[in-house]
């Protein structure tokens, strides 16, 4: 078979690689990209920076083909072209093994930014929500308490109550009013106090110490005004508290009575709080109070058993680090109808995380491509080296040939001998016919017995000579003895073939009668 006919599969060879490693790259490159990523942006830049890629993947197999395909070692330099084929193939390897760490950095590089900036928006736009929700339900309750301290009807009440004819009829009616705003408006607590007669009512659950309400009272007397407490916490559990003065009819200059509606902030107010619009196991949002600068009141649940609420805790988020020290993404959102702060975050390792598995999902993806494309052009390179092979062994059988046809022409008589025993290995008719031997018989002997014994000594010494290295080749006449015992004179060429490290492989031998001219 001819080297033509043996090369004529290498172009659907590579076709068939080339195509195969293109269709792997996009389809399941695309695939993923669709799942993991879902910003068109993002996903329009990755597509983008993944086409780059594979022109480059693609540059280097090329690279590769025509290295291979072009290349065409001379005869005797078939080991050493061997051997540079080999080393640029593992260099081109090598290169494309890089490119797996280099896909999941560069990935990481471009999506990271773009990940952190979405989640940013994302927390503001949650914070911004929960807190136009608490300035609602805020502002809410500051209406109930305008409405609460324009009742006319409950004014005329408070001032029933002291006046002895009247007081017990506005006793029942301050009582059932108190217990309307106990169970329509979901107060948990209402206390009405009388300043004159320091007489109280009371509905619900009222979690302050006398001591407490005392304080609250005074102070709704001596700003006139309703306004906010703020949390509380006894052993009862926490509160929330409106105080708001209230006025006898017709008497304006100093409150009559005071009244204190408390909610409890577990049930009303933080499990709307705390309720994430998405799934997330490090997103957070929780209340503070600022006491000074970077450090506040917690005023809600964390996750983190470590903070309690009404407990002062330090907080960098809008700085990249969250009250555990933690790498957090961070928000602020104050609120407008009381002085508390609404803060959002969530882990930056939760919001990189789908980036690190993009990047480790496609790193996997060009590992096996790679290795695909490494097996495939590992292929078509013990190809080439088989058609190298095979062209050289073509070229070698041609030589052989030459050198056979030269080797049985009968000219003169060629041996090849063993430099250990002095056996003849191989010989042509010629030296048979000089000898007088059979190949059978020739082979049974050594150089030695043919030689006179005049001339053997002087045989000896320069081949030995030739054993030492000190020659690569020697000359002389001798005599020989043909197996009829009939000696003839003869001129003897010696030469040698060596291993690598010059010690004697073989011996060749060539011998030419020249008796007649004796």
């Amino acid at each position: 078979m001819s080297l033509r006919m043996l090369s004529k599969f290498r172009a659907e060879k590579i076709a068939l690689s080339y195509f195969l490693f293109a269709m792997l790259w996009i389809l399941t490159s695309d695939y993923l990209l669709g799942l993991l990523v879902s910003d068109p942006v993002l996903l329009v830049s990755i597509s983008t920076y993944k086409g780059i890629l594979f022109v480059c993947t693609t540059a280097l197999l090329l690279y590769l083909v025509l290295r291979v395909w072009f290349f065409s070692p001379h005869l005797n330099k078939e080991a050493a072209g061997q051997h540079e084929s080999r080393k640029g193939l593992v260099m081109v390897f090598a290169g494309m093994a890089l490119l797996v760490p280099l896909i999941s950095l560069s990935v990481i590089q471009i999506a990271k930014p773009q990940a952190i900036s979405s989640a940013q928006t994302h927390i503001q736009m949650v914070a911004e929500m929960k807190a136009d929700y608490l300035n609602q339900w805020f502002s809410e309750r500051a209406h109930l308490m305008d409405m609460i301290g324009m009742d006319y009807a409950l004014h005329d009440w408070v001032a029933d109550w002291n006046q002895e004819i009247s007081a017990k009829m506005a006793v029942n009616q301050l009582t059932g009013y108190i217990n309307r705003l106990h169970a329509s408006y979901q107060y948990d607590g209402v206390y009405l106090y009388h300043i004159e007669k320091q007489q109280a009512l009371a509905a619900g659950v009222i979690r302050y110490q006398t001591e407490e309400l005392d304080n609250l009272i005074a102070q709704a007397i001596s700003t006139g005004d309703s306004f906010f407490s703020g949390l509380h916490e006894s052993d009862s559990g926490l509160s929330l508290s409106w105080v708001l003065p209230l006025y006898a009819s017709g008497q304006y200059a100093t409150p009559s009575a005071v009244m204190i509606l408390s909610l409890d902030p577990e049930i009303h107010l933080y499990p709307n709080l705390s309720q994430w619009p998405d799934d997330s196991y490090s997103a957070e949002l929780f209340l503070l109070q600022s006491l000074e600068q970077k450090r506040y009141l917690l005023l809600s649940p964390v996750k983190s058993d470590h903070f309690s609420i009404l407990s002062s805790l330090e907080y960098h988020g809008t700085d990249g680090v969250g009250y555990k020290n933690d790498d957090v993404i961070g928000v602020l959102k104050p609120l407008t109808q009381v002085n508390w702060i609404v803060a959002a975050q969530q882990e930056r390792g939760e919001v990189l995380s789908p980036i690190y598995m993009m990047a480790a999902w496609l790193g996997l993806l060009s590992m096996a491509t790679v290795i695909s494309v490494m097996f495939a052009l590992r292929l078509v390179w013990l190809q080439q080296r088989r058609l190298e092979q095979a062209a050289y062994q073509m070229k070698t059988a041609e030589k052989d040939q030459l050198l056979l046809k030269f080797f049985e022409m009968p000219f003169v008589g060629m041996a090849i001998t063993d430099p250990i025993t002095g056996k003849w290995l191989q010989f042509n008719p010629e030296m048979c016919r000089l000898l007088g031997y059979s190949e059978s018989e020739l082979k049974e002997l050594t150089w030695h017995e043919v030689t006179h014994p005049d001339d053997l000594q002087i045989d000896k010494q320069a081949f030995q000579r030739l054993v030492d290295a000190e020659v690569d080749s020697y000359t002389l006449e001798k005599q020989f003895i043909r197996k009829n015992g009939i000696i003839f004179n003869a001129l003897l060429s010696v030469g040698s073939v060596r291993y690598p490290n010059g010690k004697l492989q073989y011996a060749i031998a060539t011998v030419q009668d020249i008796t007649d001219q004796k």
